[in-house]
């Protein structure tokens, strides 16, 4: 099973997230650089990661924010990042 099939099998495919924010990025051009589990999946025996960390450009932010909030995505800001998770109710 691939991580993002996982990923969709836990959010009971309600949504999928992931794809949501790799098509907003995509649709907006805006420059990001995928880090953490997903990414060093790139490089080692896949790994189990329940999220996806980006960076993102400062110029495209604004953007990107208001992108993830048209596509029903909640936003939250903390000091030192920004987490995007699904509105919709998870069904466990």
């Amino acid at each position: 099973m691939t991580g993002k099939a996982f990923i969709n099998k836990i959010s009971n495919s309600e949504s999928d997230i992931l794809q949501t924010i790799l098509n907003i990025l995509q649709d907006l051009g805006s420059d990001y650089c995928i880090i953490g589990g997903l990414a060093v999946n790139a490089y080692v025996e896949p790994v189990v990661s329940l999220d996806l960390d980006l960076i993102v450009a400062t110029k495209d932010l604004d953007k990107v924010l208001k992108a993830a909030i048209a596509q029903g995505l909640r936003v939250e800001y903390f000091e030192h990042s920004i987490n995007l998770t699904s509105t919709r109710k998870k069904k466990y």
